[in-house]
């Protein structure tokens, strides 16, 4: 999906005998600058027939220094984790 010349939500699908199913599923933000602030992953449960969250990379820009930081999600207490 792309919304304002920015791609907000990327699918990946995985060839399999019955067509093809969604796969990987990716979220992307963006700060007032046009610049990428976060990158959220998540999978496709077959059983359930629904997304269920994986991690979440963050960006955060000071000047010409690009800071990343990658959260796992936490299912118990239902928020993202850092590592």
């Amino acid at each position: 999906m792309v919304e304002d010349d920015q791609v907000t939500t990327q699918f990946v699908y995985h060839k399999g005998e019955n067509g093809l199913p969604y796969h990987v599923k990716y979220n992307f933000t963006y700060d007032q600058e046009n610049r990428l602030s976060s990158k959220e992953t998540l999978l496709w449960d077959n059983n359930t027939q629904d997304w269920f969250l994986q991690n979440n990379i963050y960006n955060s820009y000071t000047g010409s220094e690009i800071f990343v930081a990658s959260t796992n999600w936490n299912l118990k207490d239902q928020n993202y984790t850092g590592r």
